[in-house]
Formats: structure tokens, sequence, C-alpha cells
């Protein structure tokens, strides 16, 4: 099946929220499939020339999977027009440097900001190769995600330390603790209370988690003052857990 030009752009730039599966299944063409193509724009990337009339360009960077999980490459995308600009074939800081270092420099001095997965090899390439002016953000789908990722490495910890309860094996289900609260039914609410009386830790981070949901979620269109204390205090709690910065 051959896609379009447009259809291949939108299926790339769905991938920073999206696995390879997620997608060709949403798209209707087979994982293998779309893959190819994608190989066929690494080798054909968007010319800069698209983004002449941009006063401003916005940078968003995604590491994935290509080809099983041994092999990571690194989306690139112009957040304000949504326009994906390459594929880089690893996610290392030396690839990252070279392909800024190959912006021209009257499209370079138009980067205000760059987007990124809390990755440090992105964070230490765009300031080698971009100096300090620009801005680095991490968008809050990976700060959610990452906080979802260490509840569950707490979860996994707990079952392999804590092996059996009153003679029963632990195994504590995952899909609970990535829920919002606001999502979970009153049966789950209540087994989801029922681990947290018997694991505070785990009760810790979700609460962590719920508290960056609700900063990302309702108060967006706050005061930064308001925001920038909200978030100190959050940091605070986090030094005082034993449970979170351990």
């Amino acid at each position: 099946m051959r896609i379009s030009d447009n259809l291949l752009l939108t299926s790339i730039y769905n991938l920073r929220r999206g696995s390879f599966r997620e997608v060709s299944s949403f798209i209707g063409i087979h994982t293998r499939t779309l893959k190819r193509y994608i190989d066929r724009f690494m080798r054909n990337s968007i010319p800069w020339e698209y983004f002449d009339g941009m006063r401003d360009i916005r940078i968003g960077m995604d590491e994935h999977s290509m080809r099983g999980k041994k092999v990571k490459v690194t989306l690139v995308v112009e957040l304000n027009s949504h326009i994906p600009i390459t594929i880089l074939p690893s996610d290392r800081k030396e690839e990252i440097v070279r392909f800024f270092n190959s912006i021209p420099l009257h499209v370079k001095k138009r980067i205000k900001e760059v987007s990124i997965d809390m990755r440090e090899s992105f964070r230490r390439g765009i300031r080698e190769s971009l100096g300090s002016n620009v801005r680095i953000v991490v968008d809050p789908f990976h700060v959610i995600r990452d906080a979802n990722k260490r509840i569950d490495e707490e979860r996994k910890l707990i079952q392999s330390t804590h092996l059996y309860y009153k003679g029963k094996r632990i195994k504590i289900p995952k899909i609970l603790f990535l829920k919002g609260r606001e999502k979970l039914t009153d049966k789950e609410r209540d087994k989801i209370d029922y681990y947290f009386n018997l694991y505070p830790s785990l009760k810790e981070f979700y609460k962590i988690k719920e508290r960056l949901r609700y900063m990302f979620k309702y108060m967006k269109h706050e005061d930064i003052e308001i925001i920038r204390e909200y978030i100190n205090n959050l940091i605070r709690d986090m030094e005082v857990s034993d449970d979170i910065l351990r």
C-alpha cells in the first residue's frame, strides 16, 4: 500500500505520542510498511527552506525504537507547524550535535526552544551546539510518563522484596497506578487504597504524580509565579521524602 506524503508526515508526527504499532494500526497499514516509508524519509529530510517565513522555531525531539528495542532513532519535529524535519539514526549526543551544526546559521538563530524527553544526551547535545540562549523544556507527556515509570519501578521492587503476604504471593496490578485518581472506579479506588496502606512508598510516588497531573491540567492559565511556587512546594515535599529521593 502506498501512502501520501501528508499521511507519512502525520504518521511520523504521531510517533511522538505512540508506538510504531499504534500508529500503523491507526492509519491502517502494516508496521513493516510504515517503517519502510520512514526509512525513505530518513534519506530525504524536509529542507530548511520550509521554515524561512517562520520567525520563532520550536524543535521537538523524541527517541524511538526503530528496528527492535536495541536500535534507537530520534524523531525531530518543528512544533509550531507540526512538520517532521528528520529522523536521526541514533540518540547519542554526537548525533544531536551533528544535526544542529548542520542547520544553516540564519535558521539556527531562530530556534528559540527545544522540547525533549528527559534524555541527558539530548540536553548536553543541545547546549553544546546551540548555547545557553535556547530554552530546553520537557513536555508534560514525558514528565508524567517518567512519573509513571518511577511508580512502576517501586511496584516491582515491592513485589521482589515482599514475595508473600498472609501466605499469598504478592501481585500488585500495574494499571491501577497508571490511571489518574479521578478515572478510578469505586472498586479500583478501594483497591489502590488497600495497597497504599500496605506500602506507603507507593502512595508517596502516586501522590507526586497526581500533583504533577493537576498542575498540567488545571494550572496552565495561572500566573507564572503561582505555578513556580506550586513547583517549589512540590520539590520541597519530594526532598523530605525518603521514598521519593532515596
